[in-house]
């Protein structure tokens, strides 16, 4: 780890394990390195009504994919994530995007507790996260993201459309009814992670809202590339009061 990374806090280790680090090589096929049209464009229209040079936490960084965009529009980003693997990654996708040296530290930390001050940042950018989180896990981490804000910023939430529950069984992924997917398990087949993993436009409207963000606005597009659940694309934008 460099000097630009900080070091991910004994009691943020106790709290949550460092999930995509020990994920099988490969699982995600490159696809860490892609961002679809769709998600680009909401990124790009959520940029336009920012402040020059805006201070943006990217929250869930992964490989530095919108990180690197949002640089290029010469906002100022920090990127933050649980994996040291995924952070590693950011300086290789800055080079390929012609940002290298422009992204500023790289933070490890759980985003349930964001190591920064009250009204830190302009913006907070989280996408894909929520794919992964029950409600109690969206929940607080919304509280998060709205208590690192300044007044009156601003979040962009974007994760794949998600109706029920998904599974990784020996290191895949499976989606589809809690029971049937219990069901149709075969003999010898072992559960690596079940997750309850709604997430629909009506769903981020009620836990944006259940922490007190305003003026929500939410949407569904169909994406080029689905990377893990479904081929349509959930964003959400609020305020903070």
């Amino acid at each position: 780890m460099d000097e630009n990374t900080i070091e991910i806090s004994e009691r943020g280790r106790e709290l949550q394990p460092d999930a995509f680090d020990s994920l099988p090589p490969g699982l995600l096929g490159g696809r860490e390195f892609i961002l679809d049209k769709v998600a680009k464009k909401e990124i790009e229209s959520f940029l336009i009504n920012l402040p020059k040079n805006a201070k943006i936490l990217d929250a869930g960084a992964g490989a530095g994919v919108e990180a690197a965009i949002m640089e290029s529009r010469g906002m100022k980003v920090v990127p933050l994530d649980l994996s040291r693997k995924m952070l590693a990654k950011i300086k290789k996708h800055a080079k390929l995007m012609k940002v290298e040296g422009h992204i500023g530290r790289r933070v490890q930390a759980d985003i349930l507790q964001l190591p920064f001050t009250e009204g830190t940042f302009d913006a907070v950018v989280c996408k894909d996260v929520f794919s992964m989180g029950c409600w109690a896990d969206r929940v607080d981490i919304s509280s998060e993201l709205m208590r690192v804000l300044k007044n009156e910023g601003r979040v962009l939430i974007m994760a794949e459309e998600a109706p029920d529950t998904i599974i990784f069984v020996d290191g895949l992924v499976r989606q589809g009814k809690e029971r049937e997917l219990l069901d149709n398990l075969q003999e010898g087949e072992e559960i690596d992670l079940i997750r309850q993993i709604e997430f629909t436009e009506e769903y981020i409207t009620r836990v944006l809202s259940s922490v007190g963000f305003q003026n929500i606005n939410t949407k569904t597009e169909k994406k080029e590339v689905k990377k893990w659940l479904s081929d349509r694309l959930v964003s959400a934008t609020a305020q903070k009061p």
